[in-house]
């Protein structure tokens, strides 16, 4: 065993990022959740920048770096001794802190959390890595599924069905692109674009416009987001760029396309439901497409996930937009209430691992089979609820088959009161006249949407 190193002065940052992590490995808690309550005692932004960075950078990784450790210990270490080799492993592997201070720090941490004796365990375990590498015995990429999930950090399952859809090569640039920080991406409101890069410009920040959606903004990295939402108020609304693409879907097709009948052909206030409307983002974006004087409702089961779209909706829009807890599945609205419905269904969340930073460890592989049930159900009475004549737009954030084709597909051989009639955006966005994005192939978060109309009686 290596000698153990010396005691130094313990980085309180570290000490709360280690806690943060446990915390998170022992509850069913998520991370951001876990993160956003220890940052709430740092004012300092350059705390809260590590504190996140070495939490969220952590459970990204830490398929990676519980092979390594794994490949070193005889037995699993002791929750505290876990804890200070993750961060100790993150430092060393994917941050820019002298291997010596990783060690050093990782020592002390240990000792801070309760367990003194596992110091030169901890010790021993980090100066090996350093020592032989620490990739050293990794799987390399001619065996796809095991470098996918150890190297590359991801649940096994997951790599598994992704090699059975997309190939082997494309399974491991999906994962790759899971694995790099999201950029933040913003919506500009309706005629502010010139004031929001003016202001984003004097200020220094780094911006460029999106790749698919008109109003989009993706700010460089490090550009803070909480003062730059209070400098620009409702000038601005953060979402990714696929999320943007989803809510005009709903807004007619154009003149003479092959089943081009619209929403716009009911007499105002038109009338749009989001059924499953938090956390709001899409909610938000139809209340601004669709003007007045429609009547856009947001319907959720949560009202805890309702209390933050409720304060959304009375800062940017207030009355044209209703916000009411409902049941999606026994919605207390009338059959054929509404000209348009926005079905966000709740999904795996496959399309936007890269965004949330522990949801690939959160899934099981049944997860898919309970979720593509309550998908054709939900699907079911989004129709139900769409007048004759009306629009139904099925989205997900999902790339997976059963929750997105199979499931439209399903509801067309069952219902001759539905048709589809194709989405109108950029081509290389377009699969059998569907929205598909894949984060690997075009930058963006992964989606999916149908639109579908509800055909008039013969």
């Amino acid at each position: 065993m290596m000698p153990v190193a010396k005691r130094t002065t313990l980085d309180p940052i570290r000490l709360e990022a280690a806690r943060t992590l446990l915390l998170w490995r022992r509850t069913s808690r998520f991370a951001d959740e876990l993160v956003q309550q220890a940052q709430s005692s740092h004012a300092d932004y350059d705390a809260r920048r590590r504190l996140r960075e070495l939490v969220f950078g952590t459970v990204r990784w830490c398929g990676r770096y519980q092979f390594i450790i794994d490949r070193r210990v005889k037995k699993p270490p002791p929750d505290p001794a876990w804890a200070a080799l993750m961060i100790g492993l993150h430092e060393i592997c994917a941050m820019r802190t002298p291997e010596f201070a990783a060690v050093t720090q990782s020592v002390d941490l240990v000792r801070a959390l309760g367990a003194p004796k596992l110091d030169r365990f901890v010790n021993g375990v980090l100066r090996a890595v350093i020592r032989e590498g620490a990739d050293a015995g990794m799987p390399g990429r001619d065996q796809p599924v095991e470098y996918a999930t150890h190297r590359l950090s991801h649940p096994r399952w997951m790599v598994e069905r992704w090699v059975d859809t997309w190939g082997a090569e494309e399974t491991i640039q999906l994962c790759e692109r899971n694995n790099e920080p999201s950029r933040v991406v913003l919506r500009i409101a309706h005629g502010q674009r010139q004031r929001v890069e003016a202001f984003l410009t004097q200020e220094g920040y780094e911006f460029e416009p999106g790749y698919f959606a008109p109003d989009a903004l993706r700010l460089g990295r490090g550009v803070p987001t909480p003062p730059l939402m209070a400098a620009l108020g409702d000038a601005v609304t953060v979402q990714d760029e696929a999320a943007q693409l989803v809510s005009p879907l709903i807004l007619p097709l154009s003149p003479g396309q092959r089943g081009a009948a619209s929403i716009s052909d009911s007499q105002p206030p038109l009338r749009i439901l989001d059924l499953c409307a938090a956390p709001g983002g899409k909610l938000l974006h139809l209340a601004e497409l669709a003007k007045s004087p429609a009547m856009v409702v947001g319907a959720d089961i949560s009202a805890r996930r309702l209390k933050r779209v409720t304060e959304n909706v009375a800062r940017l829009h207030g009355a044209s937009v209703r916000v009411v807890q409902a049941d999606g599945l026994n919605p207390a609205f009338a059959s054929g209430s509404f000209d348009a419905v926005l079905l966000d269904a709740p999904c795996s969340g496959t399309g936007v691992l890269a965004r949330r930073h522990d949801a690939r460890w959160r899934r099981q592989p049944t997860d898919i089979d309970a979720l593509t049930a309550l998908q054709h159900r939900l699907l079911q009475i989004a129709v139900d609820l769409t007048r004759p004549g009306g629009i139904i737009l099925y989205a997900t954030c999902s790339i997976e088959p059963e929750e997105n084709d199979q499931v439209v597909d399903a509801l067309l051989e069952r219902r001759t009161d539905v048709e589809e009639v194709g989405v109108e955006i950029a081509t290389e966005l377009v699969d059998r006249g569907r929205l598909r994005c894949l984060p690997h192939r075009h930058g963006i978060d992964g989606a999916f949407a149908v639109r579908l109309r509800r055909k008039d009686p013969a």
